[in-house]
C-alpha cells in the first residue's frame, strides 16, 4: 500500500455507517481560470452521493475539467460510500496527508472531457509506475455519466 511504502503503519477501521447524520458537510472550491474544482467531505451524511451528483452537474456545466474529491480516510463510512461515488465517475488519485486537520484523506478525481496521456507523465520510481498503472486502470473502468458519451471515445 501507499502507506507501507512510506514506512507508515495505519490502523484499519471496520466499515460501517453507525448513526449517520442526514446532512453531509462539504467544503467546495473552484477555479474557473484553471478549470479545477475540489470537494472536501468534512462529514459523511446520507445525502452525500446526491450532493456530489449535483456538484458534478454544476462543475461540468461551468466546463471545469478536473474535479478532486477528498474523503476522510479514517471514517468508517468511507467504505459504504465508495461504490456509489465511483458510479458517479470518480476514481483513485492518491492520498492527501493531513488534509482535514490531523486526518488524511483519500483523493479521488473526476475528469471531464480530458484526454489522459500517460506517456507525458514523469515517474521517479517503479512504485510510481505501479501507482500510475493503477490510476489508469481505475480511469478505464469508470462509467461515462449520462450526457458525456463523447468522453467514452477518449
Amino acid at each position: 500500500t501507499i502507506y507501507s511504502n512510506m514506512g507508515i503503519e495505519m490502523e484499519v477501521v471496520e466499515p460501517g455507517t453507525g448513526s449517520l447524520p442526514s446532512d453531509s458537510v462539504l467544503r467546495v472550491s473552484a477555479s474557473h481560470v484553471h478549470g479545477f474544482g475540489n470537494i472536501l467531505v468534512e462529514r459523511f451524511g446520507s445525502d452525500l452521493v446526491e450532493r456530489l451528483r449535483l456538484k458534478l452537474i454544476q462543475f461540468t456545466a461551468r466546463d471545469l475539467k478536473a474535479i478532486t474529491l477528498d474523503l476522510p480516510i479514517g471514517d468508517p463510512a468511507i467504505d459504504c460510500f465508495l461504490p456509489a461515488i465511483e458510479d458517479l465517475g470518480f476514481f483513485f488519485a492518491g492520498v492527501m496527508p493531513r488534509r482535514l486537520g490531523d486526518q488524511d484523506c483519500l483523493r479521488l478525481q473526476y475528469l471531464h472531457q480530458v484526454e489522459v496521456r500517460p506517456e507525458e507523465v514523469s515517474l521517479a520510481s517503479d512504485y510510481g509506475r505501479m501507482i500510475l498503472d493503477y490510476v489508469l486502470a481505475c480511469a478505464a473502468r469508470r462509467p461515462v455519466p449520462p450526457g458525456c458519451e463523447a468522453e467514452a471515445d477518449r
